[in-house]
């Protein structure tokens, strides 16, 4: 068109100008700290077979980088090798909003995601309390069965028959081996059903958020029960006189219990930028000074690869927060045994690389953000 020539011709005559000069500085390493779900971005390489822009100037990286901006605001394609960065993406959209306009819903299509590996097997005896395939005696059927004064029976047929119709569909991000829980993604589907179904009976919010918090207290009580932690920390969380720091054995014996069932393949307690406050040092006795002042306490935890991620992210997709979670309130009701306090907490999806494209986004971790306040 007359305005890619014109562009071509500008870009062409030399010196550049200071800002275009700039543009070939604004490039972002495709390896980036680590975005949340509230913050969602992606990379993505352009491939296209046309070279008709591919001889403009070459020996000048940073007339090459504004020249392949225009080109690609005005529809021309790039050479396969070409690359944008997130400062590309960002002025491709304020010249194709000038020259062409904008699709409300963005003009890149999202990327093809990492192909599904082979689904974990999961066992242990932390396996019969989350879930059982007959869906009865497991902790989160006996008390989604007690919230919603509906017999377990018939709230795992409701659960079965919505899992059948969904089955298909999340199969295919999710291929699962065998019809078991055992299976991580069949676990992975029979949590995504089992909080839809619990979405439809739980209408009320403030229930809905004790349903996950009981779920948790009655996990932390089994686990107790049948000594699934060193006994040494029993007598603390029983007494609930103990601070904080008393609790961090509980808390890694815990995470430790998901971890060597199957349910994830790596935890971190504590900030992974901060070497030292991490594991048995993420609390110290300034910690329990302050709860015990009314003071609150931060506190991160981490969980790669959650076998209750696929069905979390789809309801999160479908516009609801009320997903699948096992270890938050686990943490949470262990957290309340410190003594008077009071615990808040937040997860995240986490992506742990960088990418330009918005539309991309493939996390493979759960953030937990805690928040544990003390009673003045």
């Amino acid at each position: 068109s007359g305005i890619a020539l014109l562009m071509w011709q500008l870009l062409r005559q030399p010196p550049l100008s200071a800002a275009f000069r700039a543009i070939g500085n604004l490039r972002k390493p495709i390896q980036a700290p680590i975005r949340t779900s509230t913050a969602m971005t992606a990379s993505r390489e352009i491939e296209s077979s046309d070279t008709s822009i591919a001889n403009i100037d070459v020996q000048s990286p940073k007339r090459r980088d504004a020249a392949s901006i225009f080109a690609i605001a005005l529809g021309i394609p790039l050479p396969s090798h070409a690359v944008k960065g997130a400062a590309e993406y960002d002025l491709e959209y304020y010249l194709r909003d000038a020259f062409m306009g904008n699709n409300k819903e963005g003009n890149l299509p999202a990327s093809q995601g990492p192909p599904p590996r082979p689904p974990r097997q999961l066992g242990g005896p932390l396996l019969p309390l989350l879930l059982d395939d007959q869906l009865e005696s497991c902790i989160v059927m006996q008390e989604f069965s007690r919230i919603s004064n509906t017999p377990v029976t018939e709230l795992g047929e409701e659960i079965k028959i919505f899992r059948n119709k969904a089955a298909r569909a999340f199969q295919v991000s999710h291929p699962y081996v065998q019809e078991s829980v055992r299976d991580e993604y069949f676990f992975d589907l029979t949590c995504y059903s089992i909080w839809r179904v619990a979405s439809v009976r739980i209408q009320d919010f403030s229930k809905r958020d004790l349903f996950v918090r009981n779920v948790g207290r009655k996990l932390l009580d089994e686990v107790i029960r049948l000594g699934l932690i060193p006994s040494k920390n029993i007598n603390t969380l029983q007494s609930g006189s103990g601070g904080l720091t008393d609790t961090l054995p509980a808390v890694i014996g815990i995470l430790e219990l998901f971890k060597s069932s199957g349910f994830c393949t790596k935890f971190q307690l504590g900030d992974k930028n901060d070497e030292f406050r991490t594991g048995m040092l993420a609390f110290d006795e300034l910690d329990d000074e302050e709860l015990r002042g009314g003071g609150s306490i931060d506190c991160l935890v981490s969980v790669l690869d959650a076998s209750t991620l696929g069905g979390a992210l789809q309801i999160n997709g479908e516009g609801s927060r009320f997903y699948p979670d096992f270890v938050g309130p686990v943490l949470a009701a262990i957290w309340e045994r410190a003594g008077r306090v009071s615990i808040n907490y937040e997860s995240y999806f986490v992506d742990p690389v960088y990418r330009p494209n918005p539309k991309d986004f493939f996390p493979d971790e759960m953030l937990y953000q805690y928040t544990i306040k003390g009673a003045a």
